[in-house]
């Protein structure tokens, strides 16, 4: 099992080393602290990834937004150009 450095781990998801930081210190991401410097076993990075996918929910026929009641979208207009 391999570790990854937070510079490492901060170029593979193209964030800053703080943003990876704070990631660790709400408990997002689990790391080791060895000597003051954080490391991330390869096995924890890639159930992070597993666990942030976004996977959009499909959309049903007839599907509207919320918020929208019974109103339909609006059309959008279009004014020609005056010549000036």
């Amino acid at each position: 099992m391999g570790y990854l450095s937070v510079s490492n781990v901060a170029a593979l998801l193209d964030v800053s080393e703080k943003t990876v930081r704070k990631l660790i210190h709400a408990g997002h991401l689990p790391a080791i602290q060895v000597g003051g410097i954080y490391r991330i076993s390869q096995a924890d990075y890639d159930k992070y990834l597993r666990e942030m996918r976004y996977i959009p929910a499909p959309r049903t026929p007839g599907y509207r937004p919320a918020g929208l009641g019974d109103q339909t979208p609006k059309k959008y207009v279009h004014f020609p150009l005056r010549n000036a």
